[in-house]
This record gives C-alpha cells, sequence and structure tokens, in this order.
C-alpha cells in the first residue's frame, strides 16, 4: 500500500499518531494539537477533525488578534472559555482548578 495523503498541516507524529502544526502568523509560536484520528484512519475521518483544528485555529488567531473584548464574538468567547476549561480540569488538584471553581460565576 502506498502512503495516504494528509491534510494540509496534518502530520504523522509517531508510528500511527497524528498531529495538526501551524505556525501562528506573526509569532514563532505554533498552533500544535493532537489528533483523535489515526494514521490508519478512513480519510474522511482525518479530514474532519483537520477542519475542526483549522476552525480552532482560526478562532485562536482572533482571540490573540482583538483588541477589544466587543471584536469578538459570542462563540469565539464560548471556546476560548472551553478550553481554559478543559485545560484547569486536566491538571486537577493544581492550583489553577482552585482558582477556576473560585472565580466561576453564580447562576
Amino acid at each position: 500500500m502506498g502512503k495516504q495523503q494528509l491534510p494540509q498541516h496534518v502530520y504523522p507524529r509517531s508510528a500511527n499518531a497524528l498531529r495538526y502544526r501551524r505556525r501562528i502568523s506573526g509569532t514563532k509560536e505554533y498552533f500544535t494539537r493532537a489528533l483523535v484520528a489515526k494514521q490508519d484512519s478512513p480519510v474522511s475521518e482525518i479530514q474532519r477533525e483537520a477542519a475542526s483544528l483549522t476552525a480552532a485555529y482560526e478562532a485562536e488567531l482572533r482571540f490573540r488578534n482583538a483588541r477589544h473584548p466587543d471584536a469578538l464574538s459570542d462563540k469565539d468567547l464560548d471556546s476560548a472559555a472551553a478550553r481554559f476549561l478543559d485545560r484547569a480540569e486536566r491538571t486537577a488538584g493544581s492550583p489553577q482548578r482552585a482558582a477556576v471553581c473560585v472565580a466561576a460565576p453564580q447562576r
């Protein structure tokens, strides 16, 4: 079998893993995320996940380039908050998690 054609910005990470990697314009930083799909996954699954990560990359650019909070859409703010909370949950027991729990708005 020949090597599978991967979508743009998707690269092999290890034996079977994939990653999405893209330079953040204007900086030396990279936007890098691991894909859930593996190299032997169907092409449509890899493409769907790459499209989702492209949308996340574009939202990250809008978030970084916004001069005022009103310049961001509600969807961008919600996705940024969800990413922050997701990262905080992964580091359970850390001081950041306690800060997130205290700072959460009352509803």
